[in-house]
């Protein structure tokens, strides 16, 4: 059987039509596509951005009260130094580094006591006190906005431990 060039036309309307209908379905379902797409996208910044924001929140309480423990421990530690010194006799001195919490607003000495000052969100402010058991003192320097490593010196003279940093 010979195919005449009526027939070839008729091929090619066919194939025309055909292809016209499969891009004109494949533009629809690049719409429905992109919608889906949207839509799924959407759903997950709706139901992300508040659990973020909730995990951030519950992080943020409980890092006020690592530094709490911190600056606990740090006063703990210089009242050990400050009574080991007494025991020393005048002119003993020592020097050692600890890490003050990035939220100590203040560290201060009255009489027997040591106390770190830190900030905390909910709480406002909180102080971790130590009692020595001679005096010491602290007012040799500044220690406003006191926070990191820091290199502390001690030094016993005339009955009171002076404690100072560089």
């Amino acid at each position: 059987m010979a195919t005449t060039a009526r027939d070839v036309d008729d091929m090619k309307q066919t194939l025309n039509h055909a292809c016209d209908g499969l891009l004109s379905s494949l533009n629809a379902s690049k719409g429905q596509v992109s919608l889906e797409m949207l839509l799924i996208v959407t759903f997950l910044m709706m139901t992300l951005i508040p659990l973020i924001a909730y995990m951030y929140n519950i992080f943020s309480e409980d890092i006020w009260k690592v530094d709490i423990q911190q600056a606990q421990s740090v006063v703990e530690k210089i009242a050990e130094y400050s009574d080991k010194l007494s025991m020393g006799g005048e002119g003993a001195s020592t020097q050692f580094i600890v890490y003050f919490p990035s939220k100590v607003k203040n560290f201060t000495t009255v009489g027997r006591a040591i106390i770190i000052s830190t900030e905390t969100p909910s709480l406002g402010q909180i102080d971790q006190v130590a009692i020595t058991k001679g005096s010491v003192n602290s007012s040799l320097v500044s220690w406003e906005g006191i926070g990191g490593m820091q290199r502390i010196y001690m030094n016993y003279s005339h009955g009171i431990v002076y404690i100072y940093r560089e």
